[in-house]
């Protein structure tokens, strides 16, 4: 067995691993020793109580019972920048080139948003032309900052499905499926 082209090692899965494309990582079994066909859905710890989020909106730190939540299947649509690094110094009028990924489990990522101004307006980035289903989609755009000043760039990305990736995700107790917003501090000097 294979991973990228190369023997699969122990750490990923060797000798035999399941791949459920589209879903998360969880449902990506490694270290087979059988598969069973089951009527039902799985009751072992990586299904239940394990990798599940809750069927009603919880506060942080409430109770949640097991039996009112849905196991993790698909993954929601998430962008992230991977340039320029939190915190960098440009200058005024430079072209800042941005780049990053995004993925959307089984939709395409069909629009990528970059925002200067806190969300109150959007420039569409460029999608990469390389994409496939299941897989990151490569994103970049260029920004020209008007000003000195510290800019929050923010980007969040759309599918084909319709899903907006959401400033803010709803809480859960492990944190699953987090696609919040993500943003980077860029300091203008003159």
């Amino acid at each position: 067995m294979q991973m990228n082209g190369a023997p699969l090692l122990k750490h990923h899965g060797y000798p035999v691993r399941a791949l459920v494309p589209g879903w998360v990582g969880a449902a990506s079994c490694k270290w087979l020793a059988e598969i069973q066909v089951l009527d039902h859905e799985y009751d072992g710890n990586f299904m239940k109580p394990a990798y599940r989020l809750p069927n009603h909106p919880v506060t942080p730190g409430g109770e949640v019972n097991v039996a009112d939540t849905t196991a993790i299947t698909r993954l929601n649509v998430k962008s992230m920048f991977t340039r320029p690094s939190d915190g960098r110094k440009v200058k005024v009028g430079s072209a800042v080139h941005l780049s990053g990924v995004a993925w959307a489990g089984d939709a395409e990522v069909s629009k990528i948003e970059i925002s200067a101004d806190q969300g109150r307006t959007w420039q569409p980035a460029q999608l990469g032309r390389e994409h496939a289903k299941y897989a990151w989609r490569f994103w970049e755009a260029t920004w020209k900052p008007g000003k000195p000043d510290a800019y929050i760039l923010t980007v969040r990305a759309s599918d084909s499905m319709g899903r907006v990736q959401p400033e803010k995700a709803p809480w859960n107790p492990s944190g699953y499926l987090w696609n919040g917003y993500d943003r980077i501090k860029l300091y203008v000097e003159a």
